[in-house]
């Protein structure tokens, strides 16, 4: 039997409040573009070293529709980099790792 816990805990930002405004900025950008297809905890919880935030932003940009353009690319990757270095754990990474996120 599989028994989820469900909390009405509410997703954090992208970015600690300790985040300068470039990140804060950067993070406003990743957050319009991503949610445009994402729910914003899915890109909070992922976790992903600079080399696999590039090759999934890259990968997302080409598909059409999804509003992400070439310049846009190293903003996101600013913001993402940044919140992975300083990333608030979901409440399921503890049990499932990287794989908490995961939703193929």
């Amino acid at each position: 039997m599989l028994v989820a816990s469900v909390s009405c805990q509410e997703t954090p930002p992208l970015y600690p409040a300790s985040a300068p405004n470039e990140i804060r900025e950067a993070c406003a950008v990743t957050a319009q573009k991503c949610t445009a297809c994402h729910e914003r905890d899915r890109i909070v919880y992922a976790r992903h070293n600079p080399t696999e935030w590039r090759t999934t932003v890259e990968r997302m940009r080409k598909f059409p529709g999804s509003g992400i353009a070439p310049a846009d690319v190293e903003v996101v990757l600013r913001c993402l980099t940044y919140s992975a270095e300083s990333s608030v754990d979901s409440p399921a990474s503890s049990r499932m790792g990287r794989f908490a996120t995961w939703n193929p």
